[in-house]
């Protein structure tokens, strides 16, 4: 069965028979007021937003991937966009949850927002318990959240982001200072993992020497794996050091080197096979990946076999 994925809280809700008035991009919700009936078990599902979840009393468990995490009273968790999802309510006295989209940090909070604070760029973070203490200076700033954003100024989103931006300060600082995303990219980045997966299928070659697709675009790795592009181009630089564009070029430059030695074709042919619209245009490409023209770096080949 297809999972789905939902691009707003309320479309989520909708699914389950609730209906959420909200904005597109933020919404907060009490979910006390959902979960009255306990215990609830949700599908799987996916988001392209953030979702963080306050308990204040209240129990169950979240799951994200293969990883499952318990949750109980003082507690805090995120989940992040793309991944495969579920949650089971045991029970659900006082919580809430935030829900926000990229872009919503980007134009109301901070253009560099994974460098700020990039614990938002985690996984497969578990849940953490705070102390009262904590618990009690968090929930004082998302309560005047729910306040600021119920009413209907211009304005408000730039209010909203800024105590948001105080909660994701005082988060970092006590429970995820040390979160480093180059490591989790290097050891248990789902979306690292699909994103090379793609990359590979697309530099397949079949007996001919001829490409799956040459010269993939950032939309195509995001549809394939259901991140919104600018989210996905900021998860692969942080947690790999390089773009999207540095991934795809060094599978081009790899190719065309295979191509201009095993598959024996001329540097116009390599430069039509690569979808170069104009040969002095791969030209100048390897030129600048190699230090050498295609040429140059045949006959050097040729020189080491000899």
């Amino acid at each position: 069965m297809e999972i789905p994925t939902y691009h707003t809280i309320a479309d989520f809700f909708e699914k389950v028979g609730q209906t959420i008035p909200q904005d597109t991009i933020f919404s907060i919700i009490r979910l006390h007021d959902l979960f009255k009936a306990t215990p609830y078990q949700s599908a799987k599902f996916k988001t392209d937003y953030f979702s963080f979840v306050f308990i204040k009393r209240g129990s169950g468990n979240y799951t994200v991937d293969s990883h499952q995490f318990n949750v109980k009273d003082n507690c805090i968790y995120f989940t992040n966009p793309g991944h495969i999802k579920s949650f089971y309510v045991d029970s659900c006295e006082n919580a809430y949850m935030i829900n926000f989209t990229e872009s919503f940090l980007s134009q109301y909070l901070s253009k560099s927002i994974y460098e700020d604070y990039d614990f938002l760029l985690a996984e497969t973070l578990a849940a953490k318990t705070m102390s009262k203490e904590l618990y009690d200076q968090i929930s004082f700033y998302y309560k005047q959240i729910e306040n600021e954003i119920a009413y209907p100024e211009k304005e408000k989103f730039k209010v909203v982001a800024s105590l948001l931006g105080i909660i994701f300060q005082k988060l970092k600082t006590h429970l995820w200072p040390n979160y480093n995303a180059l490591e989790e990219g290097k050891r248990s980045s789902q979306i690292v993992t699909e994103f090379k997966q793609i990359l590979d299928d697309c530099f397949k070659l079949n007996n001919e020497f001829k490409c799956k697709n040459p010269s993939p675009k950032v939309e195509l790795f995001s549809t394939e794996i259901g991140l919104h592009p600018n989210y996905l181009s900021s998860v692969i630089k942080s947690k790999t050091g390089r773009t999207i564009s540095d991934w795809v070029n060094e599978r081009k430059i790899l190719l065309a080197k295979l191509l201009l030695t095993e598959g024996m074709l001329t540097t116009k042919l390599v430069a039509y096979e690569l979808e170069f619209n104009e040969p002095t245009h791969f030209s100048r490409f390897f030129k600048k990946h190699c230090k050498q023209t295609p040429s140059d770096y045949v006959r050097s080949v040729k020189s080491d076999i000899l």
